[in-house]
């Protein structure tokens, strides 16, 4: 089970050097080819991420929940982000 410590103790850093924030439903967090500054780890509530496709519709590509990290690829490979990321519920984020 070492990986489930290691992601324990990756989780604890991130929630040590951050700031909870509390969005109420149908907020845009960041936005599809924004560039993120930051890391966001989703400590209550629900996300939507959606990707706009060429043709203009809207395609949800993932729910996150609670204890997921969204920007992170972003912010990593420091290219912009490939979805849109908006609030379903109250989030603490």
């Amino acid at each position: 089970m070492p990986i489930q410590r290691e992601e324990s103790f990756a989780l604890e850093v991130i929630r040590s050097s951050g700031m909870l924030h509390t969005f109420p439903p149908n907020i845009e967090l960041f936005r599809q080819g924004q560039l993120i500054q930051g890391v966001f780890l989703l400590e209550q509530g629900k996300v939507k991420m959606t990707r706009t496709e060429y043709c203009g519709n809207d395609m949800i590509t993932e729910i996150n929940e609670p204890g997921q990290l969204l920007g992170a690829t972003s912010v990593l490979s420091q290219s912009p982000a490939v979805a849109t990321a908006t609030t379903l519920t109250t989030c603490c984020i």
